[in-house]
């Protein structure tokens, strides 16, 4: 049997989550100290250091994103949980919700929950990406398979 293929699709996905969530990490130490959570800069060191130590091996790399995604939500949460946050959030908001109101918000804390939402989605699409392709010799004995299993009447 052939070794399987790397998929570079859900890698560049990966990457791009880790890169994301190193800047989101790095950005996140200049928010107002009100909204500043030190929880939200472990997770997301302890989500690029599982996804690096899960990368290592053919049978973890799969879990790899799902490791940085959870990291990234986890983030989130922390984030949410910032002793001033919802009072900062409530007067920025106070009018309503707005694009315009949304990047009136300090630079650094946009930028943050930008990072947020963008690791999340790269981390959830190379979740969904298969981390190794199947070779033509595997894909043709799994039609063979099949023809067999189902009497020769596969569509």
């Amino acid at each position: 049997m052939r070794e399987k293929k790397i998929n570079w699709v859900n890698r560049a996905f990966g990457y791009l989550a880790v890169m994301t969530t190193v800047a989101q990490a790095w950005i996140y130490t200049y928010v107002p100290t009100d909204l500043f959570n030190l929880q939200v800069c472990l997770f997301a060191i302890l989500g690029v250091g599982l996804f690096c130590v899960l990368m290592l091996f053919k049978k973890t790399a799969v879990l790899a994103p799902i490791s940085l995604m959870c990291c990234d939500f986890l983030c989130v949460c922390a984030f949410a949980k910032a002793e001033g946050l919802i009072d900062y959030l409530s007067t920025a908001f106070f009018s309503g919700f707005s694009f315009e109101a949304f990047f009136n918000l300090d630079t650094f804390v946009w930028v943050t929950v930008l990072l947020f939402v963008l690791s999340f989605i790269f981390s959830s699409i190379a979740m969904y990406i298969p981390p190794f392709r199947k070779s033509k010799e595997e894909k043709n004995h799994m039609t063979k398979k099949t023809e067999l299993s189902t009497g020769g009447n596969a569509k």
